[in-house]
């Protein structure tokens, strides 16, 4: 049922996002530009892998423009292989004080439009 793919580790690039569960970084895999959402050691548990596995089910069934897309589910290192679409994160985007009155009102019209995506096929 999951893609378990092993062959070759990801050569990371750049971590994007820490917290003290999950580890988000941009790095190439197979030749092609990923973002690698992995489970830190430490938060393995029994409910950590079916939750990824959960989310990999989930995202594999929406088809969404607004969701990007799972490439792989990496068994044997707790990882979540993305497509890397060389966005900006939202907090990165935010913090950086330049957006203006229109280019939040538009993503916040975004974020709209892709919750509703998300909730019209779930």
């Amino acid at each position: 049922m999951y893609q378990e793919m092993s062959t070759g580790d990801p050569i990371v690039k750049e971590c994007i996002y820490e917290s003290n569960t999950t580890l988000i970084e941009r790095a190439i895999w197979r030749d092609q530009k990923v973002i690698l959402k992995t489970i830190k050691s430490a938060a393995h548990n029994p409910t950590a892998i079916p939750r990824y596995h959960h989310e990999y089910s989930i995202n594999q069934s929406i088809t969404s423009p607004y969701i990007v897309r799972v490439l792989h589910l990496i068994e044997d290192s707790f990882q979540l292989v993305f497509e890397d679409i060389d966005g900006i994160s939202l907090r990165e985007l935010v913090t950086s004080g330049t957006l203006s009155f229109e280019d939040k009102l538009s993503i916040s019209s975004e974020l709209c439009l892709a919750l509703q995506s998300i909730h019209d096929e779930a």
